[in-house]
């Protein structure tokens, strides 16, 4: 499953199309939340970055997100190696509801149905609400 943005311009569909197949494939090998980094072409405060950590098959670990650097801050990310974050997720169903119960249980029921004899139009979530809890499987894929 991919998780996307809409706001992120991707001016060549080919690298697009390898680095969520490449995302998608650790995500099912490893058994792990994948967000997709990018190497900065300036040090930009308007994005986030993430700081690669171990290897973990052909992608990394994160050892840490940095949301909106200073300008001092974002030169020193870039000079060592942190990507851009793309807000690109992959994962498999399986792995995110149960991250998804962890970290947001009103997620876990909205996607459940109701026993027969107890459910009631009011004893369900109508709009569940996004979790920004970040998961310690969290990983990085570079392209």
């Amino acid at each position: 499953m991919l998780s996307l943005h809409a706001d992120w311009p991707w001016g060549d569909d080919r690298a697009f199309r390898a680095a969520a197949t490449h995302a998608l494939d650790v995500a099912a090998e490893h058994d792990v939340l994948v967000t997709v980094g990018v190497k900065p072409s300036r040090s930009e405060t308007a994005y986030g970055y993430i700081v690669p950590g171990k290897p973990i098959g052909s992608g990394r670990r994160v050892q840490r997100f940095i949301e909106k650097p200073s300008p001092a801050r974002a030169a020193l990310l870039r000079r060592r190696g942190a990507l851009w974050n793309t807000g690109l997720f992959a994962w498999g169903v399986a792995r995110f509801l149960g991250e998804a119960g962890a970290y947001a249980r009103e997620l876990t029921a909205a996607g459940r149905p109701c026993p027969p004899a107890t459910c009631r139009a009011s004893s369900r979530p109508s709009r569940p609400s996004p979790s920004t809890s970040p998961s310690s499987s969290a990983r990085s894929a570079s392209p």
